[in-house]
């Protein structure tokens, strides 16, 4: 009877309703901007500055700036050097998991998940290994390997920083006869930074330190420390034209 009964509550579940209950919420986009310009005939210049500040439907952080400057100036009515720079920073940081994200041992995440129980406290699921072989390891002195896709964003920080610098000059001589001469030169330096740093409740590190821990004579050694885990990416671009 109570089979049956839990086998009617599952039928009512769909794991959509728990993405919508638990990790998302209102979204909220914020831009602000000034652009300023001045000059004559002869000397001219443009600056704008523009801010986003945006987060997501599931909390991912978004904040970038823009800005820009532009010169030129006509030493003689014949002739036109122009100058200037364009200037984009960027920070983004994921939030908690989108739709589709979270997987189980099996690949796609069956229907009737939950990520958590009546009383809100987070449940299990498997990942890479099924429970009933996670709980017979090492006669169940390994630290806990499970997963918790409810509160693991919490414990795993992923930020994405980008900065470009773009200098640009340029230099037009107007000829006899229509022709004109034109000479061009532009400087880029790009810098890409990934960081992921996953402390030692996350299931990324717990994961890496009972993979590798040894069991002997009754005793679990632990082969990789436990603690926080980083991993970094940088790419780093230059470019001149």
């Amino acid at each position: 009877m109570a089979a049956q009964t839990e086998i009617e509550r599952l039928k009512l579940l769909d794991v959509r309703d728990q993405y919508q209950q638990y990790f998302y919420s209102a979204g909220l986009n914020n831009q602000a901007s000034i652009n300023i310009s001045g000059g004559q005939e002869l000397f001219k210049w443009y600056s704008s500055v523009t801010i986003d500040d945006n987060r997501s439907v599931t909390d991912a952080v978004f904040r970038k700036l823009n800005s820009k400057m532009s010169m030129s100036y006509r030493p003689y009515k014949s002739m036109e050097i122009s100058t200037g720079f364009y200037y984009t920073n960027s920070n983004a940081r994921t939030g908690k998991p989108d739709y589709g994200s979270i997987s189980s041992v099996s690949g796609n995440l069956y229907p009737y998940a939950e990520f958590a129980d009546a009383n809100g406290n987070a449940i299990a699921l498997p990942k890479d290994r099924r429970a009933s072989y996670l709980n017979g390891l090492a006669g169940g002195l390994l630290d806990d390997w499970k997963y918790y896709p409810l509160t693991d964003y919490q414990h795993v920080n992923n930020q994405t920083k980008i900065g470009d610098l773009i200098l640009d000059a340029s230099l037009q001589q107007k000829l006899p006869y229509g022709f004109s001469l034109t000479l061009k030169y532009q400087y880029e330096n790009q810098e890409r930074k990934n960081t992921v740093l996953s402390d030692g409740q996350s299931y990324f590190a717990r994961n890496l330190v009972n993979d590798f821990a040894q069991y002997a004579n009754n005793i679990v050694t632990y082969k990789i420390p436990k603690g926080e885990y980083w991993i970094i990416h940088l790419i780093l671009c230059r470019y001149i034209m």
